[in-house]
């Protein structure tokens, strides 16, 4: 006897259709939008990493020269935006790139330690072979007028502070008219020579003995005070008079193996027959040395205009 009435197929049916639905409903729920944002992410992550990844790559199969490129890019924007010690320190980097000598020539003077070159003088002993570009110093920059101290990298020549016993004042000194005159005339010309600013210098009393530092004068090449000394170059590797051959040859008495030697300053010593002097190692003496010592080396200094 068969069960299957007409009802019982037409509630089968229904009951089929019941669960096929329910099944559909039980499928996967679509994605909300934040899950395919953050995917996103992920993978854009990814993707610059790899990025990365292959530029860094690229930068080192380039080799030196893209890397050159690169430093001085980073160099400009940090002097575009201010920070010209630091773009300069990386342009100090690349000195062989073909456009750092163009850039670094607007900048050589605004940075305090930069060796620039101005000026020439007999350094190497070998008069044949004509005078040797001179190395200077950036001790300090003045934007606001444009102009910077120097000082010689090296101790260039031996002078006498005082050419016949007896007390002397930086105004007095012989080796202030040396400076001023036969130095001076040497080492520039054209318009070398105009870009050295005549300037006010006062010489203080000496900062241990109190010894009178004389009058103020106005010259366009010095040596540092004790006190500038001391503002500029204590504790510092530039301190250090290194001598040149010529110096040497010409009496300046030098270390035999450090090639170091005495370095006049301006201030008086613990009279005014003694002048202060920068030791053999690039201290300060403030008791100095005799006036007329001829073993002293000099290291000249002077404000110099950035635009010429």
């Amino acid at each position: 006897m068969d069960n299957n009435t007409p009802e019982m197929n037409v509630q089968n049916t229904e009951e089929a259709v019941e669960k096929k639905t329910k099944k559909k409903k039980k499928g996967k729920t679509p994605p909300k939008t934040s899950d395919l944002i953050k995917k996103m992410h992920r993978t854009l992550k990814i993707q610059t990493a790899w990025i990365l990844i292959l530029s860094l790559a690229v930068i080192g199969l380039a080799g030196c020269v893209f890397s050159d490129v690169i430093i001085y890019n980073v160099a400009k924007i940090y002097i575009n935006k201010g920070n010209i010690e630091q773009g300069v320190s990386l342009l100090n980097k690349i000195p062989d790139y073909s456009q750092t000598a163009v850039l670094l020539d607007d900048y050589k003077y605004t940075v305090k330690g930069n060796v620039i070159r101005f000026g020439s003088y007999e350094q190497d002993g070998d008069t044949s072979n004509g005078a040797e570009s001179l190395e200077w110093i950036v001790l300090d920059y003045d934007a606001e007028e444009k102009k910077a101290l120097i000082m010689t990298l090296y101790a260039i020549d031996a002078v006498i502070y005082k050419d016949s016993y007896g007390a002397a004042t930086w105004e007095s000194s012989d080796a202030r008219r040396w400076l001023n005159r036969d130095f001076i005339n040497k080492a520039f010309k054209g318009n070398e020579l105009g870009r050295i600013l005549e300037s006010d210098i006062e010489t203080p009393n000496n900062l241990k003995f109190k010894t009178k530092g004389g009058n103020v004068t106005a010259d366009k090449v010095f040596l540092l005070s004790d006190a500038e000394f001391n503002k500029y170059l204590k504790g510092t590797d530039k301190a250090i008079g290194y001598t040149t051959q010529y110096a040497r040859d010409n009496g300046v008495q030098s270390g035999p193996i450090s090639g170091t030697s005495v370095c006049w300053l301006r201030t008086p010593g613990e009279s005014l027959v003694y002048v202060s002097t920068v030791s053999y190692v690039g201290e300060l003496n403030s008791m100095g040395v005799y006036t007329y010592s001829y073993s002293c080396g000099v290291r000249p200094c002077m404000w110099v205009s950035v635009e010429g």
